[in-house]
């Protein structure tokens, strides 16, 4: 059964969250297993994994990797192979496919976010956790639970960071993490984190009893987490028991202390209530824009929501007040009208583009962004039949752009490339398709104020 790609957004809402939460395996598996899931484990792996799990609860990711490695460098055991994987995927620094990876040694308050987002340069070196596990199941090895687990989570977040870009198909991964989370759990091994993990993988196959029954059970191990609540929200939501899912997204809410995790909560809340409960979606949308009032993302899925529910002039009224609120973000201008596009109401997306250029007439650069973006949507859209009204469309953007921006802007680099392309004046397909690209090279390049 292919992905439910609806609800992407909110599982990987979810999955950040997750991911962000991960404490070390030894601990976590430890503390909710009756049996010592690493008690297969020889003498020898054993001293090396409680030493590695000791460094690894100090921040010092890349001696407690070398730690492991030190015991076993090819990756023979596959208790150490377990507690590796887990080490690569909680503390890497920088990752190449999730088959080579960076570590590092945290200094006192150092945190992984902010080497994760420096210009540092780490050393990188080869590990894929998959394959090893394949070389030790080809000679005959019988995995133990505590590697299929980490294999679960590793196939969970290479779906999460990779999505459809990475070496197998996104569908492929999300039901490899399945399996193996199941084959665990078989085992005896699987803490509240993974048991949530499997049931919003299963989510994204609509397999939504089975989702809905795993995630009970992560929250009867941590009755507690608002991640789990929130989990059982998508899952109750998928099932259509809608009264459950805004009772367990109202729990994540009040339960989470982190403003994010909780934003993003109110943001789903909010998608999934427009519809059997405006009132209830409005006052979502509401506390959201209370607690980020710079955040445009409320102001969009107003938009969006009335879009999706034929509310024709209740979407426009929450463009309006979408762009007022921003009104010199690209951001902003290209996901309204993304939001029109998607559903194929073309007339709306330029009926919007044209009443704002009238009403932000001599407020630059909101004229000029405005106006790229219809001379982009009138080539995307309209083709070679329109390429003279665009180009004097984007001339006009320029000129605005000029008065606000220096020279060496990214704003005019997009623009000469959709220029570039007017002045080719190809066949339909052919602008269409160079339209799309120059929109790819667009929504980077516009620049935010």
């Amino acid at each position: 059964m292919p992905i439910n790609r609806h609800i992407r957004l909110a599982t990987a809402i979810l999955a950040a969250a997750l991911i962000a939460a991960s404490a070390p395996l030894f601990a976590q598996q430890a503390a909710s297993q009756g049996a010592d899931p690493w008690s297969g484990a020889t003498p020898a792996a054993r001293s090396a994994i409680e030493k590695a799990n000791a460094l690894m609860k100090a921040g010092q990711w890349k001696s407690a990797y070398a730690a492991l490695d030190s015991y076993d460098a090819r990756n023979a055991d596959a208790y150490a192979l377990a507690l590796k994987t887990e080490i690569c995927l909680q503390g890497f620094v920088r990752t190449q496919d999730h088959r080579a990876f960076s570590l590092a040694d945290l200094r006192a308050g150092q945190k992984l976010a902010d080497l994760r987002s420096d210009e540092n340069d780490y050393q990188v070196f080869e590990f894929d956790p998959a394959a090893a596990a394949a070389i030790l199941e080809a000679a005959g090895a019988v995995l133990p639970a505590v590697l299929l687990a980490s294999l679960g989570d590793y196939y969970y977040e290479a779906q999460n960071l990779f999505s459809d870009q990475w070496i197998l198909a996104e569908e492929e991964t999300c039901a490899l993490g399945i399996e193996r989370y199941e084959a665990a759990a078989a085992g005896g091994v699987a803490n509240a984190e993974q048991l949530m993990r499997r049931g919003e993988l299963l989510i994204r196959f609509s397999r939504v009893e089975e989702s809905e029954a795993v995630i009970r059970q992560s929250l009867a191990l941590d009755p507690a987490s608002p991640d789990g609540h929130f989990a059982l929200a998508l899952a109750l939501a998928q099932s259509d028991k809608m009264a459950e899912a805004y009772s367990e997204i109202d729990t994540a809410v009040v339960s989470y202390k982190d403003a994010e995790r909780r934003f993003n909560a109110l943001i789903y809340g909010a998608r999934i209530a427009a519809e059997s409960d405006p009132r209830r979606s409005e006052s979502y949308l509401v506390s959201a824009e209370a607690a980020f009032p710079n955040e445009p993302t409320p102001a969009i899925v107003r938009q969006l929501v009335a879009v999706q529910l034929g509310k024709a002039d209740a979407a426009m009224a929450a463009a309006d007040k979408a762009l007022d609120l921003f009104p010199d973000s690209p951001y902003v201008v290209r996901t309204l009208l993304t939001n029109w596009i998607q559903v194929e109401d073309l007339g709306s997306a330029m009926g919007f583009l044209d009443r704002s250029i009238a009403r932000f007439a001599g407020k630059d650069p909101s004229i000029g962004i405005l106006g790229f973006y219809k001379a982009l949507l009138m080539v995307q859209a309209l083709g070679p039949t329109a390429f003279v009204e665009a180009k004097a469309v984007l001339d006009a953007a320029e000129a605005s752009f000029k008065k606000v921006y220096a020279a060496d802007n990214q704003a005019f680099e997009a623009i000469a490339q959709l220029r570039a392309q007017l002045a080719i004046a190809p066949v339909v397909d052919e602008a269409q398709g160079a339209a799309s690209q120059a929109q790819g090279a667009a929504s980077q390049a516009v620049p935010k104020p």
